[in-house]
């Protein structure tokens, strides 16, 4: 897909402008020869106009985006799922608040961490 397709759908998202996001994902599978380079581009188009909602909030000025997924993929799972190991509901619970303390810049071992460890 060449370049200028690109900065065309860009500048059709950043203007909201799903009519047109749908026609030029049209056009560029009508003109893509290669069916693998179709499939992919039928996939990016499902995913843009499935995720068009979301595209609209974004854009919303009273908008506050969460970074959930990127906590749980980048934080959590890193010790509970990728090296998994047996946990109970408690330990898994206790690994969980440490990664997250952790993670907002705490590195005390004091009073202060067990506290937030206890949420209290």
């Amino acid at each position: 897909m060449p370049e200028c397709y690109n900065e065309t759908i860009w500048k059709y998202i950043d203007n909201l402008d799903k009519k047109s996001v749908k026609e030029t994902l049209y056009l560029i599978i009508e003109q893509t020869e290669k069916e693998t380079k179709k499939e992919a581009v039928k996939r990016s188009k499902k995913y843009i106009l499935g995720n068009w909602e979301g595209i609209e909030r974004r854009y919303d000025e009273e908008y506050i985006g969460c970074s959930a997924e990127g906590h749980i993929s980048h934080i959590l799972s890193s010790r509970i799922s990728s090296r998994p190991l047996g946990w109970s509901l408690e330990g898994a619970d206790e690994m969980a608040r440490l990664r997250v303390y952790r993670a907002n810049g705490r590195r005390s071992w004091g009073r202060e961490y067990f506290k937030a460890l206890r949420g209290a």
